[in-house]
Formats: C-alpha cells, sequence, structure tokens
C-alpha cells in the first residue's frame, strides 16, 4: 500500500475507470493504484477471436469488488471478408455496453477513464464527450503492424487512423513510443 506524505495525500476521492481487453488486471503497478482507490470500475472487453471469453464489469472499493456483472463476448468471424464487415458491428456494440456501464455507476461522473488499447480509449473519449468521465488516459502498449493479406493490411491501416485520432483527442497518453507518434 501506497502511504502520501501529509502535504501530497490527495484530498478528494480517487475515482478510476479502467477499460481494457486484456485481464481484469495484469499488472502489480495497476493492482495497487486500483486497491487504493476509493472507487474503481473496470470494464474488461472480452476477445471476439478467442472461444469462451467473457466481458466482465467489476466495481471496487478500497480493493474489494463490491459488484461484478459477466456475459459471453461477441464472437466474429476468424477469417474473409465477413469479419472485415463486422467490425463496425462489434466496436459500436462493445462502445454501447460500455457507456451503459459508466451511466449505471454515477461515481464514473468525476473518475479518469484509462483506455488501455486505441478501442477502450476511442470510448472513453465518447463518454467525456457525453459526460460520463472527466478526463481520459490512453494507455497504449507500442505500435504492433500486422502483415498478411489484404484485408489485414486494410484492418491495420483503419486501426491505426482511429489510433492516430485517439492520441490527438486523449488528455494524456502512457507508454508513448516515437513509432505511435509518427
Amino acid at each position: 500500500m501506497k502511504t502520501f506524505p501529509e502535504s501530497t495525500a490527495p484530498t478528494h476521492p480517487l475515482r478510476i475507470v479502467l477499460c481494457q481487453h486484456s485481464p481484469v488486471v495484469n499488472s502489480r503497478t495497476m493492482e495497487a493504484v486500483l486497491d487504493e482507490a476509493d472507487f474503481c470500475l473496470v470494464i474488461q472487453i472480452g476477445s471476439h477471436y478467442m472461444p469462451g471469453s467473457e466481458t466482465v464489469v467489476q466495481v471496487r472499493r478500497k480493493g474489494a469488488i463490491v459488484f461484478e456483472q459477466r456475459r459471453p463476448a461477441l464472437s466474429l468471424p476468424r477469417s474473409g471478408w465477413k469479419r472485415l464487415l463486422s467490425f463496425p458491428g462489434a466496436f459500436l456494440g462493445y462502445r454501447r455496453f460500455v457507456l451503459s456501464a459508466l451511466r449505471q455507476w454515477p461515481e464514473a461522473r468525476e473518475a479518469g477513464y484509462i483506455g488501455r488499447a486505441w478501442f477502450p480509449a476511442w470510448t472513453g473519449i465518447s463518454a467525456r464527450r457525453a459526460g460520463l468521465v472527466k478526463k481520459v488516459v490512453y494507455w497504449s502498449g507500442d505500435y504492433y503492424p500486422i502483415a498478411g493479406s489484404l484485408e489485414m493490411r486494410l484492418i491495420n491501416f483503419i486501426f491505426h487512423q482511429i489510433e492516430r485520432w485517439v492520441i490527438r483527442n486523449a488528455d494524456a497518453i502512457w507508454y508513448l513510443t516515437r513509432r505511435i507518434y509518427d
């Protein structure tokens, strides 16, 4: 548990929204922050490529899970043009799910939103514009080009255009490498 010197101790409640694709918490540093938070809404977006994957919403207060909801993740075709055409519907469906979770918990309006990848950050920017969160942090891993078929190159191009938009519109960016910035 991190303690603050008296002069730097936060005077307001620590409220966080963490939205990500990966497991609910997979970082010791982030786990420590979540345990300190007065309110933390964790949204794990399940992978549409992994059979049995779940989308999870958790509410934590000072590290204790006080609410948890699970549902099966959306599934998309694994390849072909049907996959390409199914992405917009899947993204809008997940966006609607995340915004619904934020509306359900009024404490989120005073929270900082951490989007751990471009899609969760894009959703956070939508939430900020709707007045559902205060600030949006884009937490990025790194630039990861995907080679392959024309379909994959087209998807990759679209993703990178959206990611550039997210970088320009987020309030803060973590783990920004030169490759992402360029």
